[in-house]
This record gives structure tokens, sequence and C-alpha cells, in this order.
């Protein structure tokens, strides 16, 4: 069943994850200095992980909807979703 961008804010850290991981489309990876940044499309949202490559940490998990909030790491990238 999709959830929506509130529904999977609501959701524990690592239910976040394991939502993401399950039916959640990988879109991009981009780096910033130390950090890997994941970019994933999942049910009509985005969702960025932050990974900080020296920590070997998943430190960060961002969820939004408006395509301006891609971080800039990300483009130029063409998004074609339906």
């Amino acid at each position: 069943m999709p959830l929506t961008l509130t529904q999977f804010q609501a959701l524990p850290y690592i239910a976040q994850l394991e939502a993401l991981l399950r039916a959640g489309t990988h879109l991009a990876t981009g780096y910033q200095e130390e950090d890997m940044r994941m970019l994933y499309h999942l049910d009509g949202f985005f969702v960025e992980l932050f990974y900080n490559l020296l920590a070997n940490q998943l430190y960060w998990c961002d969820s939004f909807t408006n395509t301006k909030e891609i971080a800039d790491c990300f483009l130029p990238v063409t998004l074609a979703l339906e």
C-alpha cells in the first residue's frame, strides 16, 4: 500500500529506511566533501539520504515533494516520473 509523505515522515527512522529500501526507486547519487547523498523516489515524493563516507554512517533522511529541494550535487538530473 502506498505511503503519503505525511505517513512516511511519521514513521520511526528505521521504518522509513525499510520502506524506502523495499519500495523506493534510486534516482541519483551525489557527493559533497565527505558526504554521499542518495536521492530516491517513493510513492509520489522524494527521499534524500545523507551518508558520511569518513564515519561510514548514515546520518540523515529528508523527504519532500518539491523538486526545487533537490540538492545541487544531483544536478543536472532530468526526472522523468509519471
